[in-house]
């Protein structure tokens, strides 16, 4: 890797497995590559990060593959994300999500707000319990440009004990959606009413 000064984007998978991060670890200390693009095939944890960010400071994309069926939920995946934020050239963030419980990414939302102004593209694949409430954290991400939903199980207010209030402006850059499955009214209204920058739908 240190005798490739043009090498800008790199993977190393073995199976299923990425093995990006540990061939990085491997590099000395010392030594600085010139990546650009990182592809994250696990969630990556903090320390994993902590360990390879002054090798690669130029990384300005990454993109994250979050099968939670194989990864599950942790403390250490979320902290993961947000360390992210140490990438200080980072600036085109995709997030590849599959089948997460949507009612978890609530949760979630106020842990990713270091990482908000990275995050460009996102992609949900067989998500459980989408509503509205549930894309309160994605709607608001000043530079989300696309949006991928594939084949959600949908949820209606019933399933709230209380609704949370939504953001009256929605999607400000949000240009392209592709959206396959089931999908309701209100989610509807909230892709369309609000996203002064929607051009493909």
């Amino acid at each position: 890797l240190t005798g490739l000064p043009k090498l800008r984007r790199a993977e190393c998978t073995f199976g299923r497995q990425s093995k990006l991060l540990s061939a990085l670890g491997a590099v000395p200390s010392s030594s600085r590559l010139k990546l650009t693009h990182l592809t994250f095939r696990q969630p990556p944890k903090s320390p994993q990060i902590e360990n390879i960010v002054s090798i690669v400071p130029h990384v300005t994309s990454a993109t994250v593959i979050y099968h939670v069926f194989e990864a599950g939920y942790s403390k250490a995946i979320d902290e993961g994300l947000q360390a992210l934020q140490i990438f200080k050239e980072l600036k085109d963030l995709r997030l590849e999500i599959s089948t997460i419980n949507m009612l978890y990414v609530i949760q979630l939302g106020p842990r990713l707000e270091v990482i908000r102004d990275k995050v460009t593209r996102v992609e949900l694949v067989e998500v459980e319990f989408l509503h509205p409430a549930c894309l309160d954290t994605l709607s608001t991400l000043p530079c989300l440009t696309h949006l991928t939903i594939s084949n959600p199980s949908i949820i209606g207010d019933s399933m709230f004990l209380e609704l949370p209030e939504l953001p009256t402006a929605t999607f400000p850059s949000l240009e392209q959606l592709d959206y396959s499955g089931p999908i309701s009214e209100q989610l509807l209204t909230m892709f369309t009413q609000h996203s002064p920058c929607l051009r493909s739908f």
